[in-house]
């Protein structure tokens, strides 16, 4: 864990001395969905949910076709767990909340077009905010929901993320994004025997105004 902090830290460092590098930045924001699940060992199965991500991101020119992107967001992960007992009549959703901070080594294709496909890979450092749990009776008789306590899971979770898509120009100065993401995480989030580890395909919409 101290290697990898260290490492994103450094990242953020070579982000910081980004803008003295190239006049033709932009800072916008995204919203989307996240496919999350949790990885799981023993008896515990888990499935996909869908949740909630938005934020907002400054992208720093450093060549024509390479950028930095640092991003800072909300967002939720975790799962559906089937539970070990295969006479459960109840389905539970775990979702663990986040401030995320993602860095992005960030490539560009077709420089000068309206049409411009990226591609980009970069670590996510994301810090816990809340943790809530839903239970599902399977005779559909409603939703149970309740903030599970601070210690059920740990606080600060770690993270690798590839993806792409593309930008479309509107003027010189605003651009639409669309784009999608695989994350992989390292960190055990559970504090139980049983270990968790974050994943999730995003995918998400957003704005960019050049400054």
């Amino acid at each position: 864990m101290r290697t990898l902090t260290k490492f994103f830290f450094l990242s953020l460092m070579i982000a910081a001395v980004a803008p003295a590098a190239r006049a033709e930045d932009r800072a916008g924001f995204l919203v989307g969905a996240n496919l999350a699940r949790l990885s799981t060992d023993g008896d515990v199965d888990s499935s996909t949910d869908s949740n909630l991500m938005f934020g907002g991101f400054a992208e720093f020119e450093l060549s024509e076709t390479f950028y930095i992107e640092p991003q800072f967001r909300y967002i939720e992960k975790g799962g559906e767990i089937a539970t070990p007992n295969a006479n459960a009549d109840y389905d539970i959703a775990r979702t663990l909340k986040y401030f995320e901070v993602p860095l992005h080594f960030k490539w560009k294709f077709r420089q000068g077009q309206a049409f411009r496909p990226y591609a980009y890979i970069g670590p996510a450092l994301a810090f816990k905010v809340g943790d809530s749990t839903t239970i599902t009776p399977r005779g559909g008789n409603g939703a149970i929901n309740f903030n599970t306590t601070n210690d059920s899971a740990r606080t600060i979770d770690f993270s690798a993320e590839i993806g792409g898509g593309a930008e479309f120009n509107f003027t010189d100065d605003v651009a639409l994004r669309l784009g999608a993401a695989y994350s992989l995480g390292f960190l055990d989030v559970n504090e139980s025997p049983n270990v968790w580890k974050t994943r999730g395909l995003q995918l998400f919409a957003g704005l960019g105004f050049a400054y």
